[in-house]
């Protein structure tokens, strides 16, 4: 029987770095107090080991997340192939929380700082007062080469 998952090796490691850094499209899915799942389109930002998110407290994503903080983060590349079920994507599967820290403290302005280049708008928004980061710890994680190319921890 062949295994599912091919183990990662340096140089798989170093596309999915780049695929974190310089993703296409990304959403993220979360558990409803009801059960059902919603999933959002998100714009996450890596920095350091981690992915931090900058969102509202008054979004249905937010609000699942204080009922259940399990999530699933997915980001693709550039759609490269013919056949579109073949191009570079990553799952990443985790929990999430709200970064509580002060708008005026050194990590938030830096956060924020970081994020702009993802969302020039962002520095206006981050200050509002339901706006705050979240940050995704990773639990494992799964990145499909293209068929046939299943990479797991």
């Amino acid at each position: 029987m062949t295994e599912l998952y091919h183990k990662i090796d340096e140089e798989t490691q170093e596309k999915i770095e780049e695929l974190k850094e310089n993703y296409q499209q990304a959403a993220i899915g979360t558990i409803g107090p009801d059960g059902f799942p919603v999933v959002t389109k998100v714009l996450p930002m890596k920095w350091l080991e981690d992915y931090y998110f900058l969102w509202s407290d008054l979004s249905q994503h937010t609000k699942n997340v204080e009922h259940n903080s399990n999530v699933c983060l997915y980001v693709c590349g550039d759609e490269e192939h013919k056949s579109r079920m073949n191009n570079p994507r990553l799952s990443v599967y985790g929990t999430i929380e709200r970064v509580d820290i002060a708008k005026d403290s050194p990590q938030f302005i830096r956060l924020v700082e970081k994020h702009k280049k993802l969302d020039p708008a962002s520095k206006m928004y981050a200050y509002f007062g339901d706006f705050n980061f979240y940050k995704l710890t990773e639990r494992d994680s799964v990145y499909v080469e293209g068929f046939g190319k299943a990479f797991k921890k």
